[in-house]
């Protein structure tokens, strides 16, 4: 009896030592869980939907999604502390992922059409970035205005290749009267040559909008705006998206003049050929 109680105690002592040593385990992986190390590190998304609506604001170079826009985008996320997420999506159906709840914003211009019902529940950021087009036509055309051009029976239109301006023109004027160019030198002299009757440009792109550079080419500029292109940021008024840091991010980047550097560093810049 005296053997079998000292085996309890020592069975006892065991079980006391073996309780300790679980807990200080325990204790100490409580920090070291990977999962929480994960959870701990990561950075929060923010993720916007665009599609390729042409240089220079978004287009594809070797795979890679690049432009003004998504430049503007990559200066707000790092503003608000957070990782850029892009999803490539088509441009017809880039309103209705964001109503599906696809993804939290989306990237479109202010003029995407979109269903009254629809608009009714999702708001817009303030405007990354604008720009407008304009119409070069020869000195000697009888093109005076928009107008001039819009009844001439037979026309022909000239637009940079990738253009945003693209899908406009060629809903304005036909894809069978719309002709694209890789650079702006081709694109005069085929003005020129009477082989198209105008040429939209960026107003902003003074290679080309400035006095020297028309007198030299015998061209002018229609007195009428062409295409004016505003981009935005939409968010579902219901949904997880929140534009307010969006919008002060913006707002910064304005008064900074980075926005104004990322434009001027696309259009009369290296980041996309203008020439």
């Amino acid at each position: 009896m005296k053997n079998f109680g000292k085996l309890i105690s020592v069975l006892l002592c065991i079980a006391t030592v073996l309780s300790i040593i679980s807990f200080v385990s325990c204790s100490d992986n409580s920090g070291n869980n990977p999962d929480d190390d994960d959870q701990a590190d990561e950075t929060p998304k923010y993720t916007v939907a665009v599609s390729l609506d042409g240089a220079p604001y978004v287009y594809k170079v070797e795979d890679k999604v690049s432009g003004i826009c998504i430049d503007i985008l990559a200066n707000i996320a790092e503003k608000n502390k957070v990782d850029l997420e892009l999803k490539l999506v088509d441009g017809e159906t880039i309103i209705s992922g964001l109503m599906n709840g696809d993804y939290p914003y989306a990237l479109a211009p202010a003029d995407t059409y979109i269903d009254e019902d629809i608009a009714k529940n999702l708001v817009t950021s303030q405007v990354l970035v604008s720009n407008k087009y304009v119409v070069l036509v020869s000195d000697s055309s009888k093109i005076h205005r928009l107008y001039d051009l819009a009844v001439l029976r037979s026309k022909k239109i000239g637009i940079l290749e990738g253009s945003a301006a693209m899908r406009n023109a060629i809903i304005r004027f036909g894809e069978e009267n719309v002709i694209t160019y890789s650079n702006y030198t081709e694109a005069v002299a085929a003005v020129n040559s009477g082989e198209i009757n105008a040429l939209v440009v960026e107003s902003q792109d003074n290679t080309v909008i400035k006095d020297e550079y028309l007198a030299e080419n015998s061209l002018k500029v229609l007195p009428d705006d062409y295409y004016s292109i505003d981009y935005v940021v939409f968010a579902k008024e219901a949904g997880e998206g929140d534009l307010n840091k969006t919008d002060e991010a913006i707002s910064e980047l304005v008064s900074e003049k980075k926005i104004e550097a990322i434009v001027n560093e696309y259009i009369l810049g290296n980041g996309t050929k203008t020439e």
